[in-house]
């Protein structure tokens, strides 16, 4: 088996609007020795602005985002799915990768016309590290060191959780830095709780999951909130017939006849309230599941008898009707949701046809009139746009003068814009963000601060 950790190094925590800037990955063997790695950095894209704050963090300087001899986006995204598809078959693991750096590499690949299912089609599985240790933290505590925050809080925050465990994390925040951070507490998870390592691996494919709450009856669910650990006994209570991938289990901590005759509509209500007697879950994102044994104390009030437990249980199992109207609640959720004006947030608004993935591995080894040319003939207009985007930010003479001026106009208006409801940011969020740093800025983070706050105010000149 072959693993494959990977981190991201981005201009900030949008998922749609943000993009990555590094890249770094480590090849290994499933007893995680070291096979190859990989890493590379691009430069800025011209309509994104960073956020001062993840520079900060990140010490990723204007230079680095401007270098001319570093490669675009584009071609870095290239060399990126290139290496990706010849190590795999793989799984492939980041840490905190299936809330955020997998969202960014989808969207990377999105807007490269890249395959944007890559780490989990073709054989391949994704994991995610941070899950798999928050789950050692509640099943088998004390295994590992977890550090508090300044709140006195458990963190998981690798740049802090490492070293807490005897990695010397000099360069946190350097992508392959934290890839070598994150092998670390993988092998350090494998060797003190190799049994959880191992429910928690084989909960990485969305089929091993369906089949572990297909044989368990009643199973564990966990997960970690602020810093707390939570956990709930559950059973499986519905399917979203439209998402096979997303799945409800009710919390036998919850009384079942307060549910089991609610209409859809007030089912729907239920899964959208505070309480959460019926859980949701995602198959195909690693959730923390694990086998009753394995309960940790206080998961139950002690004042629910083991043959209430079981009553409960009875009355979910055996309301066929009660599922199939979960299932629905499930679906009527999202119903009314209108889809986004901005096609970055169109990513899952619909598979790609088998016409327009052969256009699009065309449009990767093309030249860029040939790519103009496939642009063209693209039926998705989502993937047109990009096709078109890509094009401008790379050869942008090619385009016609109205299709510039179109896109010029555009870039403009993404930087510039004071309008405080678009859901990207702009230069004027960008210097508000950069002023208050630097209120509470040492002289040395101040000049650091201030070249990023003179190059974002530059970056329309740049265009």
């Amino acid at each position: 088996m072959t693993f494959i950790f990977y981190d991201t190094e981005t201009t900030g925590t949008d998922i749609f609007f943000d993009q990555i800037v590094q890249f770094g990955a480590i090849k290994t063997d499933d007893k995680m020795n070291e096979l190859d790695r990989f890493e590379i950095r691009c430069r800025l894209m011209p309509h994104v602005v960073p956020s001062p704050g993840a520079m900060q963090v990140t010490r990723v300087t204007p230079f680095m985002l401007a270098d001319p001899s570093l490669p675009s986006y584009f071609e870095a995204m290239q060399l990126i799915c290139k290496k990706m598809r010849e190590w795999s078959p793989a799984t492939f693991f980041g840490y905190n990768s299936i809330s955020f750096d997998e969202n960014l590499m989808r969207q990377a690949f999105y807007q490269t016309l890249q395959p944007i299912y890559l780490t989990n089609t073709g054989g391949n599985s994704r994991g995610d590290v941070m899950r798999m240790l928050r789950a050692t933290s509640i099943f088998a505590r004390n295994t590992i060191a977890v550090p508090l925050n300044k709140k006195g809080r458990p963190t998981f925050k690798l740049d802090t959780l490492a070293p807490a465990n005897g990695f010397i994390h000099d360069n946190a925040h350097e992508a392959i830095s934290d890839v070598e951070a994150t092998i670390y507490m993988s092998k350090l998870m494998k060797d003190r709780t190799p049994g959880i390592w191992q429910n928690m691996l084989n909960l990485r494919s969305k089929q091993n999951v369906l089949y572990f709450i297909n044989q368990n009856e009643v199973f564990v669910g966990a997960d970690v909130y602020f810093g707390e650990a939570h956990s709930w006994l559950l059973t499986h209570c519905g399917s979203n017939p439209n998402y096979n991938a997303e799945f409800a289990a009710f919390d036998l901590s919850f009384i079942p006849e307060d549910y089991i005759n609610l209409s859809v509509d007030e089912l729907v209500n239920v899964l959208n309230g505070k309480d959460k007697p019926i859980r949701t879950f995602k198959s195909n994102s690693q959730p923390i599941l694990m086998p009753r044994e394995l309960m940790p104390q206080n998961t139950i009030p002690e004042d629910i008898t083991s043959d209430e437990i079981e009553r409960r249980l009875a009355q979910i199992r055996d309301n066929r009707e009660f599922k199939e109207r979960v299932g629905c609640a499930l679906a009527r959720r999202y119903d009314d949701m209108d889809p986004s004006p901005y096609v970055e947030k169109r990513i899952f608004g619909g598979f790609s046809s088998d016409a327009d993935m052969s256009l699009m591995a065309d449009f990767q080894s093309g030249n860029w009139e040939e790519k103009l040319v496939l642009a063209k003939q693209l039926n998705d207009p989502r993937l047109r746009e990009m096709a078109r985007r890509q094009i401008y930010f790379e050869q942008p003479d090619l385009l016609s003068g109205s299709v510039r001026q179109d896109l010029d106009a555009w870039v403009i208006k993404r930087l510039s814009t004071k309008d405080p409801d678009v859901p990207w940011r702009t230069i004027h969020a960008a210097v508000k963000e950069a002023d208050k740093l630097l209120e509470a800025a040492s002289p040395d983070e101040a000049a650091f601060m201030m070249s990023v706050k003179n190059f974002i105010l530059g970056l329309v000149e740049a265009t």
